[in-house]
């Protein structure tokens, strides 16, 4: 077992005891950087992403590196008084653009719920109870990133993932909603091959405070959340209706006309 291995471990399980020591504290224990690959749509463009699951002491963030550093940029220059939209598009523009359009905060709130961020043009959150796959643990076994693992297929909301994971970081996480295991899930797809999760890069905390959210959005529910991307896909006149926008939109093409947009059933991860 090499030095690295050894040290990601003991920090882990130095983690969980301070836990039991800190009960009013929460700061990041752990970290996992993901690539990600998702689609909007069956048998379309795959985007990748790179995503971060922070495991806290009580709660846990899963949200994008890219959309965090756009944000970050964002704010330093609002912050020294440049406000012109245009502007801030121009300065932003060479940093990398987020498709995934989920992020998921465990127990926020409260312990036992999750609050999920999910991206349109009025950003909606929702809150649900923090339910987890129905796992079952299979006789099969890998490596990823010097840690052994075992593998795992749960059923959630209609879909079937199938995950590693690996019970020598003792936290039951993992990307997206995917949590409930004897062990730190490092990768995962759906058995529909529409999302993916790889581990690239572990590390401890270094006492930084967990990662949420602050901006003021518009609280929703899963419901409303799935029906909005319908229409987006389906009519996108309406679904800018429903966002606050009058009158409507449209997609100008090269030739200066309107192009018609063909209805797609968006991709959902749950159903």
């Amino acid at each position: 077992m090499n030095t690295k291995r050894v040290s990601l471990i003991l920090i882990v399980l130095f983690s969980c005891f301070q836990q039991l020591l800190a009960e009013s504290k929460d700061s990041v224990l752990f970290k996992v950087n993901y690539f990600t690959s998702s689609t909007l749509f069956a048998k379309n463009t795959f985007w990748t992403e790179e995503m971060i699951l922070e495991v806290g002491e009580k709660k846990t963030s899963f949200y994008s590196k890219w959309r965090k550093m756009r944000k970050e940029r964002m704010d330093s220059l609002k912050s020294i008084g440049i406000t012109d939209s245009w502007e801030i598009v121009g300065k932003t523009s060479n940093l990398p653009r987020n498709y995934f359009n989920y992020e998921i905060y465990e127990n926020i709130p409260e312990k036992g719920l999750r609050t999920v961020y999910c991206k349109h043009f009025n950003t909606i959150y929702y809150e649900e109870e923090s339910e987890a796959p129905e796992w079952s643990i299979l006789e099969k076994d890998s490596v990823i990133l010097d840690y052994n693992c075992k593998m795992a297929k749960g059923t959630f909301r209609g879909h079937t993932w199938t995950v590693w994971f690996s019970e020598e970081i003792p936290l039951a996480s993992g990307p997206w909603k995917l949590k409930g295991l004897p062990g730190l899930i490092l990768s995962a797809y759906d058995d529909n091959g529409l999302c993916s999760f790889e581990a690239i890069e572990l590390s401890n905390g270094n006492g930084e405070s967990l990662y949420t959210r602050t901006d003021k959005v518009i609280k929703g529910t899963r419901k409303l959340e799935a029906e909005l991307r319908d229409l987006m896909y389906s009519d996108n006149d309406a679904y800018m209706k429903r966002m606050g926008f009058p009158g409507g939109a449209r997609v100008v093409g090269k030739d200066g006309r309107m192009e018609k947009i063909s209805p797609q059933k968006p991709v959902m991860m749950e159903d």
